[in-house]
């Protein structure tokens, strides 16, 4: 079932706009459907008792400010599979040396349900937890919430492969405020059940540790070792689904004229090659403007029109504007590649159609957060 957006929390119900910078679109007025709940996040990471998670429920497009800028979120369909992502009480969690204190600690989404670790003088302290649902030869990437009760310090993450060879990360630094720690590695080739959890650091310090929120999510399909939203799990897996944002029409001047949107991925440059599309004009063909490596391209199969080529960080705070009259493609606040591209041709686009954060199919999700599209 779709509907039209209401707004998740923290989201943008009731914006008023100055006269004269209504956007060509606005997202509230678009048809948006995720058939799942999704996670976001209302500011960036803080530290005990600080709440910067929150839920949207399905089919309620979230706006995400982990860097203080709150921009509509879209995201590819992924699962996570670990199970118990946040309460290490359960029996599918294995204590090795360490001990769990409990889930009344408060954890990034406001609930009363964070574990806290109590590691010993040794660097083989462990929590594991078997995973199922693996495939030979994949890399997978874990995440995990975490944050020391006191001081500075370090945790590593620990996984046991297919092919029965276990792999620990290196010393990963956490402080009093919430880090998301993350390792990606392949997993082998092999009948061996694997495991994933978290272990103490290399020195093996007497520490506690807040953790909440384990993912394991492959980094196959359209997106690589990139930590995307936060998935919760309880007795199995669980899948959050494609964002899709569509419209029954596209404005003339993002066919015809130039206009300008913010534009801040989830990814660097250098961590994601798939194709990936930021606004799509065709209902029937992959056409756009379009992310490909690290090049930003108005595309219309098979053809690229236009293009500027820059680089960037994970939440890149870019200003992308395309100019369908000039046929040029500018870039503002990139790491390199600032500018406007060399003139191209028309792509052609027609007005009869426009989706937002992936293409006609949703196999071309963008794992990016988005502005509105203003003329400029």
């Amino acid at each position: 079932m779709t509907r039209r957006l209401a707004g998740a929390r923290g989201g943008r119900r009731g914006v008023v706009y100055r006269s004269g910078d209504q956007p060509l679109v606005r997202f509230a007025d678009g048809t948006f459907t995720r058939a799942s709940e999704g996670s976001y996040y209302t500011q960036a990471p803080g530290g005990a008792g600080s709440t910067f998670i929150a839920w949207a429920a399905s089919n309620a497009l979230r706006y995400d400010a982990i860097d203080g800028t709150s921009l509509a979120l879209f995201e590819g369909a992924q699962t996570n599979l670990c199970n118990y992502s946040a309460d290490l009480n359960q029996a599918a969690w294995v204590k090795t040396g360490a001990s769990i204190s409990g889930t009344t600690a408060t954890a990034p989404d406001g609930a009363a349900d964070c574990c806290t670790v109590a590691f010993t003088a040794s660097a083989s302290d462990m929590v594991m937890q078997p995973v199922t649902g693996t495939a030979d030869n994949t890399t997978y990437f874990t995440t995990v919430f975490a944050r020391r009760t006191s001081g500075s310090g370090n945790v590593r993450l620990r996984v046991l492969g297919r092919d029965n060879v276990a792999s620990v990360s290196a010393d990963l630094p956490i402080s009093t405020t919430w880090t998301r720690v993350e390792y990606a590695v392949n997993w082998g080739t092999g009948a061996t059940t694997p495991e994933i959890g978290i272990i103490n650091d290399a020195a093996g310090s007497a520490q506690s540790v807040e953790v909440w929120g384990f993912d394991v999510k492959s980094t196959g399909g359209s997106v690589g070792a990139v930590p995307t939203s936060y998935i919760r799990t309880t007795a199995g897996s669980a899948t959050r689904n494609l964002d899709l944002l569509t419209y029954a029409s596209m404005p003339q001047q993002m066919a015809t004229g130039r206009y300008r949107f913010a534009f801040r991925p989830l990814y660097t440059s250098g961590e994601r090659s798939a194709i990936s599309m930021i606004y799509s004009p065709s209902s029937t063909i992959d056409t756009g403007v379009q992310l490909n490596s690290t090049s930003i391209q108005a595309f219309n199969t098979p053809t690229v029109h236009f293009s500027r080529t820059a680089t960037w960080g994970r939440h890149q705070a870019m200003t992308i504007t395309p100019d369908l009259a000039a046929f040029t493609m500018t870039v503002a606040g990139a790491l390199t590649g600032d500018g406007t591209g060399t003139v191209g041709t028309s792509p052609g686009w027609g007005t009869t159609y426009l989706r937002v954060g992936t293409n006609n199919a949703g196999i071309r999700p963008v794992y990016a957060r988005i502005g509105e599209p203003y003329a400029a």
